[in-house]
């Protein structure tokens, strides 16, 4: 069952703890570890430090109780789970605020969200640390980037700012919906200003709020204002392979937030123009688009980095049926199932005629389209009739005759 609260006027789904119900919740939430970064740079071009929090009396803290850093300015990530009583299952904490000297400067509360606020969990939290195998980590502080609702900060966005060396207080009190709050304290103060040793090499900075555009007679793309939440510098290279040049625009440890235009310029003959996909790969994952021809460039939108290619798309989908058998007695099925696979994962139709009506199959949000036998199917001789079609029009037909 899902259950929510949502605003019927502005479609913003509220967080339902906020309404009263009867849950006895007493458990403060845990704090497991805290997360520092130098925000002289980006967040992405650098790993933030990462101390264990062990509650001493009834306070968290970092070992020995103070940090120093070499660098006069820094944010805080933390990771944080609630409880309620009776049950041991991790939920996510309702409110965090950063104190510095005593002075609120940051801070977030998640009482509602709308679908189009979803993605920007991207930069809530450390989507560069998470991506590559680390924990969940929030952010305390606003990226410049994120121009959502969750977060109020100061006029720095939450970055602590260390003008000399004297020691600053940090407090950081984190609290469920029903006001059980956690409080990590210690002190931090500043070391030996050090620069970075191996500064990031690419080909542009890549900055928030700005339209950012890469092009070279090869490739090229644009990102609106609201793509990116944090700067970074772009990188850029390609390589020939088997299936062609392969022209990797960054990576995807940077999020996006919105789908950008990516043009690949390569030459085809006529009668396959309409026939070309565009793949996006990175690690284990692989996206296929439509690749529309303008002017010699083949363009489809994506919203990740990665390793992009142009390939020629002639393979139509592949269609299996599990159970049914054409000219059989179909009498003791319950239901009908088609397994359907493309060379490109991606279809962009599955439609069925059960003796020429359309006939609906539902779907499990996987390769598999079901139908479960009810009075449109009744006695008697019947004709089924499958049709897979991929995004760029390859299609598949099969016939089935059978009887119940």
């Amino acid at each position: 069952m899902h259950f929510e609260i949502r605003d019927t006027k502005t479609d913003k789904v509220l967080n339902p703890l906020l309404f009263g119900f009867p849950l006895q919740d007493n458990i403060a939430p845990d704090l497991l570890r805290l997360a520092v970064y130098d925000r002289r740079y980006s967040t992405y071009e650098q790993s933030p430090k990462i101390y264990p929090l062990k509650k001493i009396n009834g306070v968290y803290t970092v070992a020995g109780g103070s940090l120093k850093v070499n660098t006069d300015k820094v944010s805080f990530a933390i990771t944080a789970w609630d409880r309620y009583t009776g049950s041991t299952n991790q939920n996510g904490i309702y409110e965090a605020v950063l104190y510095d000297n005593a002075k609120a400067i940051s801070g977030f509360q998640i009482d509602g969200i709308t679908y189009d606020e979803t993605r920007a969990l991207n930069a809530h939290i450390d989507y560069k640390t998470r991506a590559g195998g680390g924990p969940w980590l929030q952010h305390l502080s606003r990226l410049p980037g994120y121009t959502w609702g969750i977060y109020k900060t100061d006029a720095g966005n939450g970055v602590v700012t260390l003008s000399n060396e004297d020691p600053h207080d940090i407090k950081v009190d984190v609290s469920d919906a029903g006001g059980n709050t956690s409080t990590i304290q210690f002190s931090l103060s500043r070391g030996e200003v050090s620069e970075r040793n191996n500064p990031v090499v690419g080909v542009k900075k890549f900055q928030p709020g700005f339209i950012n555009i890469f092009e070279n007679s090869s490739v090229s793309f644009y990102m609106p204002e609201n793509a990116v939440y944090d700067s970074f510098t772009f990188k850029y290279s390609e390589a020939l392979t088997s299936a062609g040049i392969v022209y990797s625009l960054h990576n995807a440890t940077v999020p996006v937030n919105v789908n950008f235009p990516v043009k690949i310029k390569r030459d085809f003959s006529v009668g396959d123009t309409g026939k070309i996909v565009m793949e996006r790969e990175y690690g284990a994952k692989n996206d296929f688009k439509k690749a529309v021809y303008e002017n010699g460039w083949y363009k489809a939108k994506f919203r990740e980095f990665g390793n992009f290619h142009l390939l020629i798309d002639n393979v139509a989908p592949v269609i299996v049926s599990k159970g049914l058998v054409n000219g059989m007695n179909a009498a003791k099925l319950t239901r009908i199932i088609f397994t359907v696979t493309d060379n490109t994962e991606e279809l962009n139709s599955f439609n069925a005629y059960l003796d020429g009506k359309w006939l609906r199959f539902s779907n499990d949000k996987g390769r598999n389209f079901i139908y479960k036998f009810d009075e449109r199917c009744g006695p008697g001789e019947h004709e089924l009739r499958v049709v897979a079609e991929d995004q760029v029009g390859n299609k598949t037909e099969r016939i089935y005759n059978f009887t119940r």
